[in-house]
């Protein structure tokens, strides 16, 4: 079993946060993990949190190529602006970076390159 540091940023503007559910799959060269709900005890995805999860794959996923969002509405559809997303391949010390800098309305779905990127 493998198992990914992932760290999740929620922008910092007015609303940026969400009570919807999120999803995310890690797609590499040789496979993807399976579809996890991010969810830690508390409230995850406020205005301005970064949060960190663990995402496990049965197998090795190879060099990551991009990490897969979902955005789906729980009991108040509302929107969710996702800053970054890091993640720490299993016995590695490099952290991967996926910016995204971008809103996620209604039910949806953003896959996200590895990268540098600052908001424009």
């Amino acid at each position: 079993m493998e198992v990914y540091t992932v760290t999740v940023a929620t922008g910092t503007s007015e609303y940026s946060g969400t009570n919807n559910y999120i999803f995310l799959t890690l797609v590499g060269e040789i496979g993807e993990s399976e579809r996890t709900l991010l969810d830690n005890p508390g409230l995850d995805f406020c205005r301005g949190a970064v949060d960190q999860y663990r995402v496990t794959s049965k197998e090795p996923l190879g060099s990551l190529l991009l990490v897969r969002l979902e955005k789906e509405k729980y009991f108040v559809e509302d929107n969710w602006f996702c800053r970054y997303v890091t993640v720490e391949p299993p016995g590695e010390k490099r952290v991967l970076t996926f910016p995204c800098y971008r809103w996620l309305i209604g039910n949806a779905r953003v896959e996200i390159r590895e990268g540098t990127g600052e908001p424009w």
